[in-house]
């Protein structure tokens, strides 16, 4: 049985062992065991088993195993690596999504920025009424501030992913 214990879990099955030797009365123990596969592949076919340690009420030198298919911890093991893949897909998305999402604003912020930028320095000609020139000020100001919301959450997002670069 020991060579068939997953590698990982040999030393909690000596654990067991040594307690029982030591009196325990009983021991409970979740592992994995190596199974022969089918068509004699060599690969590894480890399944979770649980390992129950029982010391005889009349015979204390007498120890009974009785080992169980844990179908249990392999579907939430599975259920687990799933969710993982979702999460990782998941997060992928949400990183083309914010990439997307940043060019399709940062190229027409820009451009709106830099045209008020002209209007303002007055490169084509004074305005006639000053308010144009404070209308024109207010969409600079405006543009400004969107950027800068698009930087900050694209800024959160690389946070999140551990992708800052100070």
């Amino acid at each position: 049985l020991f060579e068939r214990v997953h590698l990982s879990d040999r030393v909690a099955y000596l654990t067991a062992l040594a307690d029982m030797r030591d009196g325990a009365p009983k021991r409970r123990l979740d592992l994995r065991i190596r199974l022969p596969r089918d068509g004699g592949c060599s690969a590894d076919n480890f399944r979770p088993f649980r390992l129950e340690l029982l010391r005889g009420a009349r015979e204390q030198d007498i120890l009974t195993f009785v080992l169980r298919e844990n179908d249990e911890v392999a579907a939430l093991r599975e259920e687990l690596a799933t969710a993982r893949e979702a999460a990782a897909a998941a997060e992928v998305a949400k990183g083309r999504f914010l990439a997307v999402v940043s060019h399709e604003l940062r190229t027409p912020l820009n451009a709106i920025i830099g045209f008020s930028d002209m209007l303002l320095h007055e490169m084509f000609g004074a305005f006639r009424d000053p308010r144009q020139k404070e209308y024109v000020a207010l969409v600079r100001e405006s543009g400004q501030h969107l950027l800068s919301v698009v930087t900050s959450i694209l800024d959160v997002s690389r946070v999140e992913a551990g992708a800052y670069a100070t």
